[in-house]
C-alpha cells in the first residue's frame, strides 16, 4: 500500500495534553510537529476536532491579559482581541460563554471557568516550551536521516519503512525521539521522502 499523498496535518511528538476540564473534552496541546522543518506547536482543543494554533507570541499575550480577559467576561464588552486570536463572550442557553477564534476561521466554545483553569498551565508550558525549543533540532536532524533512509532504499510505504527505518544505522531505541518519530510519525518520513 503506497503512502497517499494529501493536504494533512503534520505529527507533534515529545508532547503534553493538559485536560482543561475533569472529563477531558476540551485540551491544551504542546508538542514538536515534525516535519523537513519542526518547530513547537501550542494548540488548543476539543474531542471533536474543534482546534485553535496558537503561536508563542499570542500565548505570552493571552497569559498576561488576565485581567483583561476577566473584565471583558464580567462587563458588557463584546470583545478583545489579542494578535490574531479573538475572545468574544455570547450567551448560550442562559449562560455566558467564551468564543475563541482566529483569522482562519478556526473557533473554539469554552466555559468562563474553562477558559480561567487555561491560566493555571502558564508555567507548564514555558517549561515545555523551552525543552521542546531545545530537542527541535535532533528532531530535525533525527527526521532528515529517516527521510534519507528511505530514499536511498526507495520505500514509499508505511510498513517497509518502519523495518528499513529500525534495522538502519541512523536509528537508536535508546532515544525518546527516535522512537516516536518510528512510531507515531512514520506517515510524515515517508510522505517527505515521497515528495522530495
Amino acid at each position: 500500500m503506497f503512502y497517499s499523498i494529501s493536504s494533512r496535518h503534520a505529527t507533534c511528538i515529545l508532547g503534553r495534553r493538559y485536560a482543561l476540564t475533569s472529563t477531558s473534552y476540551k485540551y491544551l496541546d504542546i508538542g514538536i510537529s515534525v516535519g523537513s522543518v519542526s518547530y513547537v506547536e501550542i494548540i488548543l482543543g476539543d474531542n471533536r476536532g474543534n482546534r485553535i494554533i496558537l503561536p508563542i507570541s499570542t500565548w505570552n499575550l493571552l497569559m498576561h491579559k488576565r485581567a483583561e480577559i476577566e473584565h471583558l467576561i464580567q462587563s458588557e464588552n463584546s470583545s478583545l482581541s489579542i494578535q490574531d486570536l479573538s475572545i468574544s463572550v455570547t450567551m448560550m442557553h442562559n449562560s455566558k460563554i467564551v468564543k475563541l477564534s482566529i483569522l482562519d476561521g478556526n473557533s473554539l466554545y469554552m466555559k468562563p471557568s474553562t477558559l480561567f483553569h487555561l491560566f493555571d498551565f502558564e508555567d507548564c508550558i514555558d517549561h515545555m516550551y523551552l525543552w521542546l525549543c531545545e530537542n527541535t533540532y535532533l528532531v530535525n536532524e533525527k527526521f532528515k536521516q529517516f527521510v534519507t533512509v528511505l530514499q536511498r532504499n526507495n520505500i514509499t510505504n508505511v510498513y517497509d519503512a518502519v523495518n528499513a527505518i529500525r534495522e538502519s544505522n541512523a536509528y537508536n531505541n535508546n532515544s525518546i525521539i527516535d522512537c516516536e518519530l518510528l512510531t507515531c510519525a512514520v506517515n510524515d518520513i515517508v510522505y517527505n521522502a515521497c515528495n522530495k
